[in-house]
């Protein structure tokens, strides 16, 4: 194949080539560009939807898990408090909290409470019974008059095999609580 146009229209048709390339290329470009620009703002937008979407949802969990927690703990609570009018409607009237202060408030050294139980007998009286352990026997019965004058008790009862041992005495006494 042979070209037969002069220098100059040939240079013409190639700058005029390049021409047609870069206004291809660039209208390409900018084709590209305006799609990636509408992809990233509808990217953008439906993200930050689902965003406030996923915080709107985290919030409203964690105010699920605040209100079941209250609930919960407010049946507790009411639990407990049916549980303490029970116990303070045994004629007494001081509240159990009351005698059981009442028993902790006579310290005297050498003698360990491990269990106080607290319990409402056939007749209707309440009666504290506790268990524990006295260095000695001087102690336990030392400790066993303190609760008899105490007034927020009407009989303390202390079984024989309280005195058995000399040291280190395993007791158990029964106290009726005062009904005034």
């Amino acid at each position: 194949m042979i070209n037969l146009l002069p220098l100059e229209q040939k240079r013409s048709l190639r700058s005029d080539y390049r021409q047609r390339i870069l206004v291809v290329s660039g209208f390409l470009f900018s084709c590209l560009l305006f799609i990636a620009i509408v992809v990233s703002v509808t990217l953008y937008f439906c993200l930050s939807v689902s965003q406030k979407q996923a915080e709107a949802t985290l919030a409203k969990e964690q105010t699920k898990n605040i209100v079941a927690e209250a609930d919960k703990l407010e049946q507790e609570i009411k639990s407990f408090n049916q549980k303490l009018s029970r116990l303070n409607k045994n004629g007494t009237s001081l509240p159990i909290t009351a005698v059981v202060k009442s028993v902790l408030s006579h310290p005297i050294f050498g003698i360990v409470l491990n269990t106080i139980n607290y319990n409402k007998s056939s007749d209707g009286l309440a009666i504290l019974e506790l268990a524990g352990t006295a260095k000695n026997r001087s102690q336990l019965l030392a400790f066993v008059e303190t609760l008899r004058s105490d007034p927020a008790f009407s009989k303390v009862d202390s079984p024989v095999s309280n005195l058995i041992k000399e040291s280190q005495v395993d007791f158990s006494l029964s106290l009726q609580i005062n009904g005034q």
